[in-house]
C-alpha cells in the first residue's frame, strides 16, 4: 500500500482543507489546483454529454477521454491521481458520491480511511447513506470477480447491474452503465480545528 506523504510542517492548518474557503481552485494539503465547493474537494467528474466515451478491460484505470488528471474541476472529464486523493482524504470526514439526478450517497469515515490506505470500499465497516429519486444500492454476488482495487476503482456491485459501480469502466455510476447526465466524487473536508 502506498502511503501518502506526511503533512508538510510549513503550511498553516487552514491550508489542508477546503472547509471555509470560497468556491474555486486552491492549493490544499500541498496539492495545487484542487477545486473546492461548499467545504468539499472535487476528486472525480464526468459529464456524459461533454466527455468522450469508450470501453476498457475490467479493472481499467482509464478510458479514452476519461483518466487521471492533475486537476479536476466542474467541467473536467476524469479524476485525480491516487496519491493526491490519499493526501486529501487524510483531512476529510466523508465521501459524497453524486450520479446527477438519480442518486447520491454519503459515506462514513471508514470509506475515507479506505482512500487513505489505498483500499476499496468493499472493506468491512464501510457504509453509505443513499438517497435520491432512484436511491441505489451496494451489493455483490458471491464468487464474482471484483474490479475495485483502490482509487479510482472503489466499488463494484458485481452481479447487480442496478447497484453502484463506482469504477472507471462504468464512468463512476449508480449502475453498471454510463451515467445519464454525469457523476462526481467529493471529499467532505474537516474544519481546521478538527484536523489531526
Amino acid at each position: 500500500t502506498v502511503q501518502p506523504t506526511a503533512r508538510p510542517t510549513t503550511l498553516p492548518t487552514c491550508d489542508y482543507t477546503c472547509h471555509g474557503r470560497a468556491d474555486g481552485f486552491w492549493t490544499i494539503a500541498g496539492i495545487p489546483n484542487v477545486y473546492c465547493e461548499a467545504g468539499r474537494a472535487l476528486i472525480q467528474n464526468h459529464l456524459s454529454e461533454d466527455c468522450a466515451s469508450g470501453s476498457g478491460l475490467p479493472g481499467a484505470t482509464s478510458l479514452p477521454g476519461y483518466g487521471s488528471l492533475s486537476s479536476v474541476g466542474p467541467t473536467s472529464c476524469g479524476f485525480l491521481a491516487s496519491a493526491d486523493v490519499q493526501q486529501l482524504a487524510r483531512y476529510s470526514a466523508s465521501v459524497y458520491l453524486n450520479d446527477f439526478g438519480r442518486s447520491w450517497a454519503v459515506s462514513n469515515k471508514a470509506a475515507v480511511n479506505a482512500l487513505v490506505n489505498g483500499q476499496n470500499w468493499h472493506s468491512a465497516g464501510v457504509s453509505f447513506d443513499v438517497t435520491g429519486p432512484r436511491a441505489g444500492c451496494f451489493n455483490t454476488s458471491a464468487g464474482c470477480s471484483i474490479e475495485a482495487a483502490g482509487w479510482p476503482n472503489m466499488y463494484h456491485s458485481c452481479g447487480f447491474d442496478q447497484c453502484y459501480h463506482w469504477i472507471v469502466s462504468s464512468y463512476h455510476s449508480m449502475t453498471a452503465y454510463r451515467p445519464g447526465a454525469g457523476s462526481r466524487t467529493w471529499l467532505y473536508m474537516e474544519a481546521p480545528a478538527d484536523l489531526p
